[in-house]
């Protein structure tokens, strides 16, 4: 994914957890989640978001970003709402920056855009 090439991000990963299944830093959700988002595969996204005990802002975004992706909206403005409520401080700009910044560790900007576009159907960037 930093290197355009979200498939084989998602390879090397996935390569990992068959290597070493007990060292979590081989196999951190969020990285692979945005590079399950960045090769396109909502659905996987969703299967590792069910790995996290309390998903952060940037696992939240990607969730409601793959909901809306697979049509399916309700889920993704609920998730989309929790994630405005749960900003830190009562500050939902913290969350449009971090997630700003996030989506710019996608070398392509169009992988960055395909993330992007439906936050902003969602109100969470602007």
């Amino acid at each position: 994914m930093w290197a355009g090439e979200a498939d084989k991000a998602v390879e090397s990963i996935r390569k990992a957890m068959r290597l070493n299944p007990a060292y979590p830093g081989d196999r951190d959700p969020v990285f692979h989640m945005m590079a399950s988002y960045g090769a396109e595969d909502y659905e996987t996204v969703l299967e590792v978001a069910k790995e996290l005990p309390r998903p952060r802002p940037t696992p939240k975004a990607l969730m409601a970003a793959s909901y809306l992706n697979l049509g399916r909206q309700a889920k993704a403005k609920e998730v989309a709402a929790d994630l405005v409520r749960d900003a830190p401080a009562g500050d939902p700009g913290s969350v449009r920056r971090h997630i700003l910044n996030q989506a710019e560790i996608y070398k392509h900007k169009d992988d960055a855009e395909r993330l992007l576009k439906p936050l902003r159907e969602l109100g969470i960037v602007d």
